[in-house]
C-alpha cells in the first residue's frame, strides 16, 4: 500500500542534534520550566503540550480544514471537531494520540475545552475521520505508524494529506484510507485528486501544493474565521433567494394550475352547453321530420279519400245515367212498369 519509494524524502528528516536538540519539537515537565527534546519515538504517542516542529504552511492548512469542517457540521448534534489536541481512543494497549485533525459522532455532550486530552469512550462518542498533514518530522510516522494506530483505534476513515511541503520525494497528495477487515486499504482517488468528507458536506483537494476545501456546488472556501464568515452570510443569502424565487414560483405556478383548471371549467361547461343545444336542436328537427311526416301521410290520406269520394259520385252518377237509358229504352218500347 505504501512502498519505500513513497516513504522516499526530498528533505532530510529533521533529527536532535548537540547543536539543535529540538528539531522535532519539546515536551514540558516541571510545570513548563523545562523543556524536554523530543525523540521519533515521542512523536508516535503524544503528551499534553507537546510542541512538534511543522512549518507554517501545516499551520495555516491544519487550521483552515478545522475552520472549515467546524462550519460545515455546524448545528449536527453529537457531531464534533478537534485539532491539535491529544485523543485518548481509550483502546487497551493504544497510548495517547495526536492527529491534526480529528471527526467525531455521538451524544452531543459538553466538553470542558481547558481540557487538553480528549476521552473518546467516556464522551460517548465514535471517530469519523481522522486526518494528518505531513511535514518533515512527521511524514515516515504519518505513512506508516499511523496506519496501524488508526485502525487499532477503530478511526474508520484516516485522510492523509501529504503537500510537497511535507518534504517527500513523491508526494503522495491527499489519501484516503478506509478500514477493511485487517487493515486499511486506500481508496481509489478522484480523476482530479479531490476526496469527498461525508458528514461535513466538503471536498479537499490540493491546488498549488496547499489545501483548498470547496463546498458541493463548486465554491472555494477562503482561508480565515472572517472569509468563511463572509462565505456562510453569502450561502445563507443565496439560499433564501433560492428559497424565495422558489416559492415565486411554487405561487406562479399555483396561480397557473388555478387559472388552467378554471379554464378548463369552462372548457368543460361550454363543451355542456354545446351538447345539450345540440341535444335540443335534434330533437326539435326530429320533431319537425315527425310532423311532416304526419302532415305528408295525412296529406295522402286525404288525397285517397278524396280519390275514392270521387270515385263514388262517378260510379253513383254511371248508375243514375244507366238508370235513366234504360227508362227512356222502356218508354221507347212502350214498355210499362
Amino acid at each position: 500500500m505504501i512502498s519505500e519509494a513513497d516513504l522516499e524524502m526530498a528533505v532530510p528528516v529533521p533529527e536532535p542534534t548537540e547543536a539543535n536538540p529540538f528539531a522535532l519539537g519539546w515536551r514540558w515537565r516541571d510545570g513548563g520550566l523545562t523543556a524536554l527534546p523530543l525523540t521519533q519515538a515521542d512523536l508516535l504517542w503524544q503528551e499534553e503540550g507537546d510542541q512538534i516542529v511543522t512549518n507554517d504552511y501545516h499551520r495555516q492548512d491544519m487550521d483552515h480544514l478545522a475552520e472549515v469542517l467546524s462550519w460545515r457540521v455546524m448545528g449536527q448534534g453529537g457531531v464534533r471537531v478537534l485539532s491539535d489536541h491529544c485523543i485518548d481512543f481509550q483502546v487497551e494497549g493504544l497510548g495517547i494520540l495526536g492527529p491534526d485533525v480529528v471527526l467525531f459522532n455521538g451524544k452531543e455532550r459538553t466538553w470542558d475545552g481547558g481540557r487538553g486530552t480528549f476521552p473518546v469512550k467516556d464522551m460517548e462518542v465514535r471517530p469519523l475521520y481522522c486526518f494528518e498533514i505531513s511535514s518533515p518530522g512527521t511524514r515516515p510516522r504519518d505513512l506508516r505508524e499511523r496506519l496501524d494506530q488508526f485502525f487499532r483505534a477503530h478511526v474508520p476513515v484516516y485522510i492523509l494529506i501529504d503537500a510537497p511541503y511535507g518534504g517527500g520525494r513523491r508526494p503522495q497528495g491527499i489519501v484516503a484510507f478506509q478500514a477493511g477487515p485487517d487493515g486499511y486499504e486506500r481508496l481509489p482517488p478522484e480523476p482530479d485528486g479531490r476526496v469527498w468528507i461525508e458528514v461535513a458536506e466538503v471536498w479537499i483537494s490540493l491546488d498549488g501544493g496547499r489545501l483548498a476545501c470547496h463546498t458541493p456546488a463548486g465554491w472555494r472556501i477562503p482561508l480565515g474565521h472572517l472569509a468563511i464568515r463572509d462565505l456562510v452570510e453569502a450561502e445563507y443569502a443565496r439560499e433564501e433567494a433560492d428559497e424565495r424565487a422558489e416559492a415565486e414560483q411554487a405561487r406562479a405556478d399555483t396561480e397557473q394550475a388555478r387559472a388552467d383548471a378554471e379554464q378548463a371549467r369552462a372548457d368543460a361547461e361550454k363543451k355542456k352547453t354545446e351538447r345539450a343545444k345540440k341535444r335540443a336542436d335534434a330533437e326539435k328537427a326530429a320533431r319537425i321530420t315527425e310532423q311532416a311526416r304526419f302532415e305528408v301521410a295525412e296529406a295522402a290520406r286525404i288525397t285517397e279519400q278524396a280519390r275514392a269520394d270521387a270515385e263514388s259520385i262517378r260510379a253513383d252518377e254511371a248508375t243514375a245515367r244507366l238508370a235513366a237509358l234504360e227508362a227512356e229504352l222502356k218508354r221507347l218500347r212502350g214498355e210499362t212498369n
